[in-house]
Protein backbone atom coordinates (compact mmCIF):
# COMPACT_ATOMS: atom_id res chain seq x y z
CA UNK A 1 0.00 0.00 0.00
CA UNK A 2 0.98 3.67 -0.63
CA UNK A 3 2.44 5.22 2.02
CA UNK A 4 -0.13 7.21 4.45
CA UNK A 5 -0.86 10.68 3.78
CA UNK A 6 0.55 10.01 -0.30
CA UNK A 7 -1.63 10.08 -2.84
CA UNK A 8 -2.94 8.49 -4.98
CA UNK A 9 -3.17 5.81 -2.00
CA UNK A 10 -5.20 2.24 -1.82
CA UNK A 11 -5.92 -0.95 -0.04
CA UNK A 12 -7.27 -3.97 -0.22
CA UNK A 13 -8.90 -4.97 2.97
CA UNK A 14 -11.32 -8.15 2.35
CA UNK A 15 -10.20 -10.29 1.87
CA UNK A 16 -7.14 -9.72 4.64
CA UNK A 17 -3.67 -10.74 3.48
CA UNK A 18 -2.63 -14.10 4.25
CA UNK A 19 -6.20 -15.17 4.92
CA UNK A 20 -7.34 -18.95 4.52
CA UNK A 21 -10.58 -18.48 1.94
CA UNK A 22 -12.94 -20.88 0.32
CA UNK A 23 -12.27 -21.36 -3.81
CA UNK A 24 -15.23 -19.70 -4.91
CA UNK A 25 -17.03 -16.13 -5.20
CA UNK A 26 -16.71 -13.96 -2.18
CA UNK A 27 -16.84 -9.94 -1.52
CA UNK A 28 -13.64 -8.05 -1.38
CA UNK A 29 -13.60 -4.72 -0.18
CA UNK A 30 -11.13 -1.64 0.48
CA UNK A 31 -10.59 1.71 -0.64
CA UNK A 32 -8.85 3.67 -3.45
CA UNK A 33 -8.24 7.55 -3.05
CA UNK A 34 -6.65 10.43 -5.16
CA UNK A 35 -6.05 14.08 -4.38
CA UNK A 36 -9.28 15.02 -6.09
CA UNK A 37 -11.59 12.63 -4.37
CA UNK A 38 -12.73 8.77 -4.87
CA UNK A 39 -10.73 7.43 -7.71
CA UNK A 40 -13.52 6.07 -10.34
CA UNK A 41 -11.13 3.96 -12.49
CA UNK A 42 -10.14 0.93 -10.69
CA UNK A 43 -9.42 -2.74 -11.07
CA UNK A 44 -8.93 -5.67 -9.02
CA UNK A 45 -6.51 -8.39 -10.56
CA UNK A 46 -6.31 -11.66 -9.83
CA UNK A 47 -2.60 -13.51 -10.45
CA UNK A 48 -1.83 -10.89 -12.26
CA UNK A 49 -3.69 -12.26 -15.42
CA UNK A 50 -7.53 -11.91 -14.79
CA UNK A 51 -9.28 -8.36 -13.88
CA UNK A 52 -12.53 -7.81 -11.92
CA UNK A 53 -14.68 -4.12 -11.89
CA UNK A 54 -15.04 -2.83 -8.66
CA UNK A 55 -18.08 -0.62 -7.39
CA UNK A 56 -18.06 2.43 -5.53
CA UNK A 57 -18.80 2.38 -1.91
CA UNK A 58 -18.35 4.33 1.22
CA UNK A 59 -15.10 4.73 2.95
CA UNK A 60 -13.74 2.70 6.37
CA UNK A 61 -14.39 5.38 9.02
CA UNK A 62 -10.70 5.72 9.74
CA UNK A 63 -9.84 6.34 6.03
CA UNK A 64 -12.47 8.85 5.62
CA UNK A 65 -11.49 10.63 9.00
CA UNK A 66 -7.43 10.48 7.94
CA UNK A 67 -7.84 12.30 4.90
CA UNK A 68 -10.79 14.22 5.56
CA UNK A 69 -8.87 16.92 3.51
CA UNK A 70 -9.78 15.34 0.58
CA UNK A 71 -13.22 16.07 -1.06
CA UNK A 72 -15.99 13.33 -0.36
CA UNK A 73 -13.67 11.16 1.11
CA UNK A 74 -16.12 9.52 2.94
CA UNK A 75 -16.82 7.39 -0.19
CA UNK A 76 -13.86 6.02 -1.37
CA UNK A 77 -14.50 2.66 -0.64
CA UNK A 78 -15.29 -0.16 -3.14
CA UNK A 79 -16.56 -3.58 -3.43
CA UNK A 80 -16.07 -6.55 -6.00
CA UNK A 81 -17.40 -9.79 -6.72
CA UNK A 82 -13.56 -11.86 -6.32
CA UNK A 83 -14.19 -15.66 -8.30
CA UNK A 84 -11.80 -17.59 -6.86
CA UNK A 85 -12.99 -20.68 -8.79
CA UNK A 86 -10.53 -20.82 -11.32
CA UNK A 87 -7.33 -19.97 -9.84
CA UNK A 88 -4.46 -22.96 -9.72
CA UNK A 89 -2.68 -23.19 -6.51
CA UNK A 90 -3.03 -23.24 -2.89
CA UNK A 91 -2.30 -19.36 -3.37
CA UNK A 92 -3.24 -16.28 -5.33
CA UNK A 93 -2.07 -12.51 -5.87
CA UNK A 94 -4.48 -9.88 -5.72
CA UNK A 95 -3.12 -6.14 -6.88
CA UNK A 96 -5.12 -2.88 -6.82
CA UNK A 97 -5.07 -0.59 -9.29
CA UNK A 98 -5.98 2.42 -10.11
CA UNK A 99 -6.31 5.02 -13.18
CA UNK A 100 -4.60 8.32 -12.32
CA UNK A 101 -5.23 11.93 -13.12
CA UNK A 102 -2.50 11.20 -16.13
CA UNK A 103 -4.48 8.39 -17.61
CA UNK A 104 -2.28 6.22 -16.44
CA UNK A 105 -2.35 3.25 -14.10
CA UNK A 106 -1.18 2.86 -10.81
CA UNK A 107 -0.95 -0.69 -8.67
CA UNK A 108 -2.47 1.11 -5.01
CA UNK A 109 -1.98 -2.57 -3.17
CA UNK A 110 -0.83 -5.95 -3.59
CA UNK A 111 -1.61 -8.72 -1.21
CA UNK A 112 -1.82 -13.06 -1.32
CA UNK A 113 -4.16 -15.13 0.29
CA UNK A 114 -4.59 -18.94 0.76
CA UNK A 115 -7.37 -20.53 -1.23
CA UNK A 116 -9.00 -23.85 0.60
CA UNK A 117 -8.74 -27.33 -2.03
CA UNK A 118 -11.67 -28.29 -4.11
CA UNK A 119 -13.37 -31.01 -1.40
CA UNK A 120 -13.89 -34.08 -3.34
CA UNK A 121 -17.27 -34.70 -2.05
CA UNK A 122 -20.49 -35.20 -3.78
CA UNK A 123 -21.36 -31.79 -5.17
CA UNK A 124 -24.73 -30.05 -7.44
CA UNK A 125 -24.10 -30.82 -10.88
CA UNK A 126 -26.09 -29.70 -13.88
CA UNK A 127 -25.92 -30.26 -17.52
CA UNK A 128 -27.61 -29.00 -20.27
CA UNK A 129 -27.81 -28.59 -24.22
CA UNK A 130 -29.10 -26.31 -27.26
CA UNK A 131 -31.26 -27.66 -30.21
CA UNK A 132 -33.43 -27.02 -32.80
CA UNK A 133 -35.32 -29.93 -34.31
CA UNK A 134 -33.43 -32.67 -33.42
CA UNK A 135 -35.82 -35.95 -33.32
CA UNK A 136 -33.22 -38.26 -33.55
CA UNK A 137 -30.25 -36.90 -31.21
CA UNK A 138 -32.09 -35.17 -28.57
CA UNK A 139 -33.86 -38.62 -27.26
CA UNK A 140 -30.28 -40.25 -27.02
CA UNK A 141 -28.59 -37.35 -25.58
CA UNK A 142 -31.70 -37.30 -22.62
CA UNK A 143 -31.26 -41.23 -22.52
CA UNK A 144 -27.50 -41.10 -22.21
CA UNK A 145 -27.29 -37.54 -19.72
CA UNK A 146 -30.41 -38.84 -17.43
CA UNK A 147 -28.74 -41.75 -16.25
CA UNK A 148 -25.92 -39.27 -14.18
CA UNK A 149 -27.95 -36.36 -13.52
CA UNK A 150 -31.81 -35.69 -12.10
CA UNK A 151 -33.87 -34.46 -14.64
CA UNK A 152 -34.35 -31.33 -12.78
CA UNK A 153 -31.13 -30.90 -13.52
CA UNK A 154 -31.10 -31.48 -17.12
CA UNK A 155 -31.77 -28.56 -19.13
CA UNK A 156 -32.77 -27.86 -22.30
CA UNK A 157 -32.81 -24.79 -24.68
CA UNK A 158 -35.25 -24.71 -27.11
CA UNK A 159 -34.18 -22.54 -30.12
CA UNK A 160 -37.51 -22.76 -31.42
CA UNK A 161 -37.88 -26.39 -32.73
CA UNK A 162 -40.87 -26.96 -34.86
CA UNK A 163 -40.68 -30.70 -35.22
CA UNK A 164 -42.25 -31.85 -32.09
CA UNK A 165 -39.03 -33.28 -30.68
CA UNK A 166 -38.67 -30.84 -27.52
CA UNK A 167 -42.33 -31.07 -26.81
CA UNK A 168 -44.22 -33.59 -24.06
CA UNK A 169 -40.55 -33.71 -22.27
CA UNK A 170 -41.88 -33.42 -18.68
CA UNK A 171 -40.52 -35.03 -16.03
CA UNK A 172 -37.20 -35.78 -18.08
CA UNK A 173 -35.83 -32.20 -18.24
CA UNK A 174 -36.23 -28.86 -17.82
CA UNK A 175 -37.39 -27.02 -21.28
CA UNK A 176 -36.35 -23.24 -21.19
CA UNK A 177 -37.24 -21.54 -24.78
CA UNK A 178 -34.17 -19.24 -26.25
CA UNK A 179 -35.53 -16.57 -29.23
CA UNK A 180 -33.22 -15.76 -32.83
CA UNK A 181 -34.76 -14.87 -36.08
CA UNK A 182 -31.94 -17.00 -37.11
CA UNK A 183 -30.79 -20.62 -37.23
CA UNK A 184 -27.39 -20.28 -37.66
CA UNK A 185 -26.10 -17.01 -36.19
CA UNK A 186 -22.60 -18.12 -33.98
CA UNK A 187 -22.13 -15.01 -31.98
CA UNK A 188 -25.53 -15.37 -30.45
CA UNK A 189 -25.20 -18.75 -29.73
CA UNK A 190 -21.71 -18.64 -27.82
CA UNK A 191 -23.51 -15.88 -26.36
CA UNK A 192 -26.47 -17.56 -25.26
CA UNK A 193 -24.47 -20.93 -23.73
CA UNK A 194 -22.03 -18.55 -22.05
CA UNK A 195 -24.69 -16.98 -20.02
CA UNK A 196 -26.64 -19.64 -19.32
CA UNK A 197 -23.61 -21.64 -17.96
CA UNK A 198 -22.81 -18.75 -16.25
CA UNK A 199 -26.39 -18.65 -14.60
CA UNK A 200 -26.47 -22.17 -13.71
CA UNK A 201 -22.93 -22.12 -11.78
CA UNK A 202 -24.90 -19.52 -9.40
CA UNK A 203 -27.11 -22.60 -8.41
CA UNK A 204 -24.79 -25.61 -9.11
CA UNK A 205 -20.92 -26.57 -8.04
CA UNK A 206 -20.20 -27.80 -11.81
CA UNK A 207 -22.05 -27.29 -15.20
CA UNK A 208 -21.28 -29.49 -17.82
CA UNK A 209 -22.40 -28.36 -21.58
CA UNK A 210 -22.75 -30.60 -24.59
CA UNK A 211 -24.07 -30.18 -27.97
CA UNK A 212 -27.22 -32.79 -28.99
CA UNK A 213 -24.58 -35.01 -30.83
CA UNK A 214 -21.86 -34.74 -28.08
CA UNK A 215 -21.32 -37.27 -25.01
CA UNK A 216 -18.78 -36.72 -22.22
CA UNK A 217 -18.31 -39.99 -21.10
CA UNK A 218 -15.33 -41.03 -18.81
CA UNK A 219 -13.27 -44.14 -19.15
CA UNK A 220 -15.14 -47.11 -17.29
CA UNK A 221 -12.32 -49.08 -16.48
CA UNK A 222 -11.60 -46.06 -14.27
CA UNK A 223 -15.14 -44.04 -13.23
CA UNK A 224 -18.36 -46.13 -12.79
CA UNK A 225 -20.39 -43.29 -14.15
CA UNK A 226 -19.77 -39.82 -15.31
CA UNK A 227 -21.05 -38.62 -11.69
CA UNK A 228 -18.28 -40.10 -10.26
CA UNK A 229 -15.77 -38.34 -12.60
CA UNK A 230 -17.44 -35.00 -11.41
CA UNK A 231 -17.44 -35.24 -7.64
CA UNK A 232 -13.79 -36.26 -7.80
CA UNK A 233 -12.55 -33.36 -10.69
CA UNK A 234 -9.39 -31.27 -9.40
CA UNK A 235 -9.48 -27.87 -10.67
CA UNK A 236 -11.68 -25.31 -12.35
CA UNK A 237 -12.65 -27.45 -15.34
CA UNK A 238 -12.16 -30.57 -17.32
CA UNK A 239 -10.93 -30.77 -20.69
CA UNK A 240 -11.90 -34.11 -22.78
CA UNK A 241 -10.20 -36.10 -25.35
CA UNK A 242 -12.16 -35.67 -28.36
CA UNK A 243 -12.95 -38.50 -30.76
CA UNK A 244 -15.57 -39.12 -34.00
CA UNK A 245 -17.60 -41.64 -34.59
CA UNK A 246 -18.01 -42.66 -38.35
CA UNK A 247 -19.88 -45.24 -40.52
CA UNK A 248 -17.66 -46.97 -42.69
CA UNK A 249 -19.63 -48.75 -45.89
CA UNK A 250 -19.62 -52.13 -44.57
CA UNK A 251 -21.76 -51.24 -41.05
CA UNK A 252 -25.61 -51.29 -41.96
CA UNK A 253 -27.72 -47.77 -41.24
CA UNK A 254 -28.26 -46.62 -37.35
CA UNK A 255 -31.37 -48.11 -35.55
CA UNK A 256 -31.53 -45.15 -33.63
CA UNK A 257 -33.64 -46.40 -31.10
CA UNK A 258 -31.28 -48.81 -30.08
CA UNK A 259 -28.07 -48.58 -28.54
CA UNK A 260 -25.79 -46.72 -30.73
CA UNK A 261 -21.64 -47.22 -29.83
CA UNK A 262 -22.58 -51.26 -30.13
CA UNK A 263 -23.64 -50.34 -33.74
CA UNK A 264 -20.45 -48.69 -34.94
CA UNK A 265 -16.93 -50.39 -34.68
CA UNK A 266 -14.51 -46.99 -35.62
CA UNK A 267 -13.62 -43.95 -34.24
CA UNK A 268 -11.07 -41.31 -35.44
CA UNK A 269 -9.36 -39.38 -32.89
CA UNK A 270 -10.13 -35.38 -32.88
CA UNK A 271 -7.76 -33.76 -30.74
CA UNK A 272 -7.61 -30.59 -32.37
CA UNK A 273 -11.30 -29.75 -32.65
CA UNK A 274 -13.54 -32.28 -30.13
CA UNK A 275 -10.80 -31.96 -27.23
CA UNK A 276 -13.11 -29.47 -25.37
CA UNK A 277 -13.57 -27.65 -22.43
CA UNK A 278 -16.95 -28.30 -21.57
CA UNK A 279 -17.49 -29.42 -17.47
CA UNK A 280 -16.43 -26.49 -15.06
CA UNK A 281 -16.83 -25.09 -12.10
CA UNK A 282 -15.64 -21.54 -13.93
CA UNK A 283 -17.42 -19.48 -16.37
CA UNK A 284 -16.25 -20.60 -19.59
CA UNK A 285 -15.42 -17.97 -22.76
CA UNK A 286 -15.81 -20.03 -25.88
CA UNK A 287 -14.75 -19.37 -29.53
CA UNK A 288 -17.08 -19.97 -32.07
CA UNK A 289 -17.94 -23.86 -32.28
CA UNK A 290 -17.35 -24.37 -29.03
CA UNK A 291 -13.98 -26.06 -29.97
CA UNK A 292 -11.30 -23.63 -28.26
CA UNK A 293 -11.50 -21.86 -24.91
CA UNK A 294 -10.09 -18.77 -23.25
CA UNK A 295 -10.96 -18.90 -19.07
CA UNK A 296 -9.15 -22.51 -18.19
CA UNK A 297 -6.66 -22.76 -21.50
CA UNK A 298 -3.79 -24.52 -18.93
CA UNK A 299 -6.30 -27.19 -18.68
CA UNK A 300 -5.45 -30.36 -21.00
CA UNK A 301 -6.90 -33.01 -22.53
CA UNK A 302 -7.74 -35.77 -19.80
CA UNK A 303 -7.31 -38.89 -21.75
CA UNK A 304 -9.69 -40.69 -19.20
CA UNK A 305 -12.50 -38.60 -20.12
CA UNK A 306 -13.70 -38.72 -23.79
CA UNK A 307 -15.98 -36.34 -26.02
CA UNK A 308 -17.72 -38.49 -28.68
CA UNK A 309 -19.15 -37.18 -31.35
CA UNK A 310 -22.20 -38.68 -33.31
CA UNK A 311 -22.28 -36.27 -36.23
CA UNK A 312 -20.89 -38.97 -38.54
CA UNK A 313 -22.62 -41.69 -36.72
CA UNK A 314 -24.71 -42.44 -39.93
CA UNK A 315 -24.06 -41.69 -43.35
CA UNK A 316 -27.99 -41.07 -44.91
CA UNK A 317 -29.00 -39.32 -41.60
CA UNK A 318 -25.81 -37.14 -41.85
CA UNK A 319 -26.62 -35.73 -45.40
CA UNK A 320 -30.20 -35.31 -44.42
CA UNK A 321 -29.46 -33.39 -41.87
CA UNK A 322 -26.97 -31.21 -43.78
CA UNK A 323 -29.62 -30.39 -46.83
CA UNK A 324 -32.16 -29.61 -43.35
CA UNK A 325 -30.05 -27.06 -41.72
CA UNK A 326 -28.66 -25.61 -45.08
CA UNK A 327 -32.50 -24.79 -45.56
CA UNK A 328 -33.11 -22.66 -42.85
CA UNK A 329 -32.46 -19.26 -41.73
CA UNK A 330 -28.68 -18.37 -41.49
CA UNK A 331 -26.97 -15.15 -39.97
CA UNK A 332 -25.79 -13.62 -43.77
CA UNK A 333 -22.38 -12.27 -41.37
CA UNK A 334 -22.04 -16.56 -40.73
CA UNK A 335 -22.47 -17.20 -44.05
CA UNK A 336 -19.73 -14.28 -45.05
CA UNK A 337 -16.73 -15.52 -43.14
CA UNK A 338 -18.10 -19.27 -43.79
CA UNK A 339 -18.84 -20.36 -40.42
CA UNK A 340 -20.34 -23.60 -39.78
CA UNK A 341 -19.41 -24.53 -43.61
CA UNK A 342 -19.46 -28.23 -43.16
CA UNK A 343 -23.44 -28.08 -42.62
CA UNK A 344 -23.43 -26.20 -46.13
CA UNK A 345 -21.64 -29.67 -47.31
CA UNK A 346 -24.50 -31.18 -49.52
CA UNK A 347 -23.23 -32.37 -52.57
CA UNK A 348 -23.03 -36.11 -53.33
CA UNK A 349 -19.63 -35.99 -54.18
CA UNK A 350 -18.20 -33.57 -51.89
CA UNK A 351 -19.76 -34.34 -49.26
CA UNK A 352 -18.21 -37.84 -49.42
CA UNK A 353 -15.67 -36.46 -49.15
CA UNK A 354 -15.78 -34.75 -46.48
CA UNK A 355 -17.65 -37.79 -44.40
CA UNK A 356 -14.37 -40.12 -44.58
CA UNK A 357 -11.88 -37.48 -45.21
CA UNK A 358 -13.20 -34.03 -43.68
CA UNK A 359 -10.47 -31.65 -41.98
CA UNK A 360 -12.05 -32.64 -38.25
CA UNK A 361 -11.17 -36.38 -38.87
CA UNK A 362 -7.54 -34.09 -38.85
CA UNK A 363 -6.49 -37.29 -41.06
CA UNK A 364 -5.46 -39.56 -38.34
CA UNK A 365 -6.26 -43.59 -39.20
CA UNK A 366 -9.62 -45.00 -37.63
CA UNK A 367 -9.38 -47.23 -34.74
CA UNK A 368 -11.21 -49.44 -32.91
CA UNK A 369 -14.15 -48.56 -30.21
CA UNK A 370 -13.18 -49.74 -26.70
CA UNK A 371 -15.64 -52.88 -26.28
CA UNK A 372 -16.13 -51.27 -22.84
CA UNK A 373 -16.87 -47.89 -24.07
CA UNK A 374 -19.12 -49.93 -27.23
CA UNK A 375 -21.21 -50.92 -23.61
CA UNK A 376 -21.85 -47.09 -22.92
CA UNK A 377 -25.01 -46.06 -24.81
Amino acid sequence: MTASGELPAGSIDEPAAGSLVARGALLASGWALGVDGPISSLMLVIDDRHATGVRPAFSPLEIATRYSAVPNSGHGGWDAILDLRGVEGPAVALSLFGRGSDGEWVELDRSEIRVKPFEHSPLRRAVFTIVQNEPQFLPIWLGYYSRHFDPSDIYVLDHGSTDGSTDALDGSCEVVEVHRDRSFDHAWLKGTVEDFQGFLLRSYDSVLFAEADEFVVPDPARYPDLGAYIDTLEGPAACCTGYNVVQYPEEPPLRFDQPVLRQRRYWHPARRWYSKRLLSRIPLSWHYGFHDELNAPSIEPDPDLCLIHLHRVDYDYCLARHRAVTERKWYEEDRRRDLGRHYRVVEADEFRDWFYDGYDLERTAREPIPDRVREVF
